[in-house]
């Protein structure tokens, strides 16, 4: 039996659920060997290696969600050659935004570890710059989610953001100066 690939392209591309379904498979294959095989690589080669700053990387977890990310990628690349209601896509736009802020969560709190194990960390302290940088990740990554569920711009929810940052600085003036004054001191 020979197998015409002109037909085989027909039946691909006719077949909008065959082409779902092998998105799917593809998507489920990508998740597999980015989790089973290039993590272990990627763990068995910093465990080789002199430094433990690579081993903080792997304990903390910081490449664990990449996997997370390969398939959503390769879904919201394909788009176009499968029928994705506009919702779908938002829904994918902010399941990789989330992907993306929780890596950089990992990431600082490994960098906070591997600080701590550095000689500079005995004269200052970095744990709560880190936790404001991660707020600030945080707050800006929930925007930028809102915004891509709701299909409008995350600039028009920044500068909504500025107007009432505007009020609260007001509002919280004399806490915010107590605040800066603090850390200047320490």
């Amino acid at each position: 039996m020979k197998i015409d690939y002109n037909d085989l392209k027909v039946l691909i591309t006719d077949s909008e659920y065959l082409s779902v379904f092998i998105l799917i498979l593809i998507c489920y294959i990508s998740f597999l060997f980015s989790k089973k095989i290039m993590l272990k690589f990627l763990s068995q080669i910093f465990k080789r290696t002199s430094t433990q700053i690579d081993d903080i990387l792997i304990e903390r977890g910081v490449f664990e969600k990449i996997p997370y990310l390969v398939p959503l990628l390769i879904l919201y690349g394909s788009r176009s050659s499968v029928i994705m209601v506009a919702a779908a896509e938002r829904f994918l736009l902010s399941l990789i935004a989330l992907t993306i802020i929780l890596t950089i969560n990992s990431l600082i709190n490994a960098l906070g570890e591997i600080y701590l194990k550095s000689k500079l960390s005995k004269r200052l302290n970095i744990k709560s710059y880190l936790q404001v940088i991660k707020l600030i990740n945080n707050i800006l990554g929930t925007i930028i989610i809102i915004a891509f569920l709701l299909g409008k711009s995350p600039t028009l929810f920044i500068s909504g953001l500025g107007a009432l940052t505007a009020v609260l600085l007001l509002v919280f003036k004399d806490t915010i100066l107590s605040l800066v004054s603090s850390l200047q001191i320490s």
